[in-house]
């Protein structure tokens, strides 16, 4: 694991220990790419990071009602949040 993929896993197990459910790729990507490097963005870690976690089974996503997906730890959503999101 790389250490863009190793900010996102932190990141997500950050936020769920203070009580989130899910956390949409945009909020992971605006918490580790420091703010006076946007082009960081488009570098292939930062792209396809939370996707090589989630085909490694790290971590799984589910997407809301606009399509927007939401990473969270665990094999399944839960009924909260899939409820929380909408669906």
């Amino acid at each position: 694991m790389g250490d863009a993929e190793s900010k996102m896993l932190a990141y997500i197990k950050l936020r769920h220990e203070e009580g989130a459910l899910a956390v949409p790729a945009f909020e992971i990507l605006g918490a580790i790419i420091p703010s006076d490097q946007p082009e960081l963005r488009d570098r292939a870690a930062y792209r396809h990071g939370l996707e090589r976690l989630r085909r490694r089974c790290v971590i799984n996503a589910v997407a809301d009602k606009a399509g927007t997906l939401h990473y969270f730890i665990g094999d399944y959503p839960s009924a909260e949040l899939r409820e929380s999101l909408g669906i």
